[in-house]
């Protein structure tokens, strides 16, 4: 009897063991392949799509068929866009659309509003996306009266579905209301494939920097750090 038991203690040590490796090996899988990568965005134009360009460019269809003389001399897009870029040389967040999960549409900056901007771009498929997603968490919940945080979901529909993602958003114990998708704009316009893409915003849209790959607690402090400063912000 005694037998037994010490036999069937080694198998339960064992097996906790056996636990205890898979996990170490999983986690250096992760850090292996899914190298964290600071990068600073270049952003293609929005895509010429109806829906993008009318959130560019909104138009008030009743004013737009009434042209007076007064808009022959009024400047063009162009002309005001590069007075714009000649005032700053920051570059700005598109205010591209985005869609709640009951498919409600708004967009960037109703939604920052105001506030400086955490994007983390995942799925809840990608094994970097579910790691770091606790860091995330503690963060919206720790900086949400001052920082406004965005979930962007790559859903596609086939890999990534509104099933698996509000499975995910359970498990992870995520707010509902920050997670959004969009129709593969923040992707396009980004030039990012990269699971997770993360972009920090200052509070006017201003583009302060940008990760790909898995980001930990430390650097997710120090980006929120430098977004929420306007001394770090004036003296870049």
């Amino acid at each position: 009897m005694k037998k037994q038991t010490r036999n069937l203690l080694i198998a339960i040590m064992a097996f906790i063991l056996i636990i205890v490796l898979a996990s170490v090996l999983y986690n250096k899988l992760v850090d292996d392949t899914a190298p964290t990568v600071s990068y600073t965005p270049v952003l293609r134009d929005l895509p010429p799509s109806e829906s993008a360009m009318s959130v560019a460019m909104p138009v008030n269809e009743d004013v737009a068929t009434d042209i007076s003389e007064d808009e022959e001399s009024a400047p063009t897009t162009e002309e005001t866009v590069a007075e714009t870029e000649k005032e700053s040389d920051e570059l700005k967040m598109p205010n591209i659309p985005l869609y709640r999960l009951d498919g409600s549409e708004t967009d960037f900056y109703e939604v920052a509003d105001g506030k400086p901007v955490v994007l983390n771009y995942f799925a809840s498929w990608c094994p970097p996306c579910q790691a770091e997603m606790p860091d995330f968490v503690k963060a919206f919940n720790t900086y949400e009266d001052r920082v406004t945080f965005i979930f962007l979901d790559a859903l596609d529909g086939e890999r990534e579905s509104l099933a698996t993602l509000r499975t995910f958003i359970k498990k992870q114990e995520m707010d509902e209301s920050s997670v959004f998708y969009d129709e593969g704009i923040f992707s396009y316009i980004f030039q990012t494939t990269s699971l997770p893409t993360t972009v920090f915003f200052y509070g006017d849209g201003a583009i302060a920097g940008g990760q790909l790959g898995m980001v930990n607690e430390q650097y997710l402090k120090l980006a929120i750090d430098e977004i929420t400063s306007e001394a770090s912000r004036n003296s870049r």
